[in-house]
């Protein structure tokens, strides 16, 4: 194994960014931090995206939410366009099992900012099959969702990468883990019953 990538200050990454400067002011497009997760570093990308601001340059930011809100509201929150927001499960007990963590401070965190930005902020579902994309869990985050004023929200498609990236690390690939034909009939399901029957009446649901 080999680290890949490159370490690079605030100056150096806003020297590459600003190289493409005409293709978003035409566009209309911006930057958006991902990870990892970003907010582990709440002052690099806030200074990261008060510089971006300052430029004109819109930004957007990925998070699974479990950040310390007092550090997020103090250096992102400021200079952060669409805060896309990903929502895994439900169930508290559920979510340890498969991240490793619980879910209480990501909800804490995602009602705190619908309450406060609620135009800002765009919930997100990854559809990972016989885990988050279970008919169960989908209602229950719905429910959750719609308890705490959210309007819209994003349901990712399963991405297969990560069986090809799991046989290049020399480990198994997941056998539950359906092949991306064998998905797609069911992802088409599971979005169609999840506007007629589950969201038709709370959300707008966009889909990628």
């Amino acid at each position: 194994l080999a680290l890949i990538g490159q370490r690079l200050s605030v100056d150096e990454i806003l020297d590459v960014v600003l190289r493409d400067e005409p293709y978003y002011r035409h566009s209309g497009g911006g930057v958006t931090l991902s990870g990892g997760e970003c907010t582990a570093f709440p002052e690099f990308a806030g200074e990261l995206l008060a510089r971006l601001r300052n430029h004109g340059i819109s930004a957007a930011i990925e998070t699974c939410g479990e950040f310390s809100y007092p550090q997020f509201a103090k250096w992102i929150l400021p200079h952060v366009d669409p805060i896309l927001f990903d929502v895994k499960l439900a169930d508290g007990e559920e979510h340890v099992r498969f991240t490793g963590r619980g879910n209480q401070r990501i909800w804490a965190n995602l009602a705190r900012l619908l309450a406060i930005v609620p135009e800002r902020v765009q919930p997100r579902i990854p559809l990972i099959p016989g885990i988050t994309a279970t008919r169960e869990n989908l209602a229950a985050l719905a429910a959750r969702l719609a308890e705490l004023g959210a309007r819209s929200l994003t349901l990712l498609p399963y991405n297969p990468l990560g069986v090809a990236m799991a046989e290049s690390l020399g480990r198994p690939a997941p056998s539950w883990l359906p092949e991306a034909s064998a998905w797609a009939e069911q992802s088409r399901e599971t979005l169609t019953w999840f506007k007629t029957e589950v969201a038709r009446h709370c959300f707008t649901v966009l889909s990628t």
